[in-house]
């Protein structure tokens, strides 16, 4: 999903002239879903930030990560054997974007659950200052 560029819309009939109008850009959030059964329905060239979840109930994160989503799952054959149950990511095009946004979401797991995901051995490719 690419970001909203263009002119600030019209105010919508009936709301106030001059009123305040804008936008602002959201944090990347997982807001994209897939199981890993069906990761070649998927673009070849989407990439971003994603996190696998599996474990017991299926709701665990077991890691975070950035790059290409399908060719990352595919292409490593370790990761087919933990047992990810869905592959939940935000499309980003800019790497340092998505680093960047890879160590804060592992930073913000550290801080929820005391440890990094289970199948991340670092903090991130790019690590960040706490």
């Amino acid at each position: 999903m690419k970001p909203y560029l263009g002119p600030v819309p019209s105010p919508a009939p009936g709301e106030r002239s001059g009123s305040a109008c804008g936008y602002i850009r959201l944090m990347p959030a997982f807001e994209e879903s897939i199981t890993p059964s069906r990761i070649t329905e998927s673009r070849d060239d989407l990439k971003g930030i994603y996190r696998y979840l599996g474990g017991g109930d299926g709701q665990e994160v077991i890691y975070i990560g950035k790059g290409s989503i399908r060719r990352r799952f595919q292409e490593e054959a370790a990761r087919r054997q933990w047992n990810v149950s869905r592959i939940e990511y935000s499309a980003l095009d800019d790497d340092q974007t998505a680093y960047e946004w890879e160590a804060w979401w592992i930073q913000r797991h550290r801080e929820e659950h005391g440890d990094r995901p289970r199948y991340n051995s670092v903090d991130s490719h790019d690590r960040i200052e706490t």
